[in-house]
């Protein structure tokens, strides 16, 4: 609310955008979801002025505010837009995409994006552990929905240093 106050004063409509959009994911992690679209709303008109970065986070923040707020067709629709942009940037690792059409039951459409998540992590050895993590519960979530238990069962019991995960993937695992 600093930084708003200060631009503001500055008249500095170039610091509007991610002032807002920062106030947005800050009111969905308070779950405020009222004031979180509000600033997302305020946002929204200056996307076309911003990075591809920037639209990332956007639609990364919004589709989790939708996401916590268990509105999961709005949230599958803002992490698709987040990840046109990811691609852009030429990150193929989207994982929320994943989640999101699993809670929705389209499992074919999830099994295709899990896979290549499960085939990027492969691939890259040196990627976060919470990624990993996230990656092995959306598969064994994955498993679970298509009745193989003991693919679950195997991916739950890989064996993870759970001091270095973010707390927010625990959870979900």
């Amino acid at each position: 609310r600093r930084a708003l106050f200060v631009a503001d004063s500055l008249d500095s409509e170039s610091d509007y955008f991610p002032i807002y959009a920062g106030l947005g994911q800050v009111y969905t992690e308070l779950e405020n979801f009222k004031e979180a679209h509000r600033y997302f709303s305020k946002a929204r008109p200056l996307l076309p002025s911003v990075t591809q970065y920037e639209v990332f986070h956007y639609y990364l923040s919004l589709g989790n505010c939708f996401y916590y707020e268990k509105r999961y067709p709005e949230a599958l629709s803002a992490f698709r837009q987040g990840h046109r942009a990811a691609e852009a940037l030429g990150n193929p690792l989207f994982l929320t995409l994943g989640e999101v059409l699993l809670l929705l039951g389209r499992k074919a459409e999830a099994r295709e994006f899990i896979r290549r998540c499960e085939q990027f992590v492969s691939q890259h050895p040196d990627t976060d552990p919470s990624v990993r993590f996230y990656v092995s519960s959306l598969s064994a979530d994955l498993a679970l929905a298509e009745g193989r238990t003991a693919d679950a069962g195997r991916l739950l019991a890989q064996p993870f240093d759970t001091s270095q995960l973010a707390v927010r993937y625990l959870e979900l695992h």
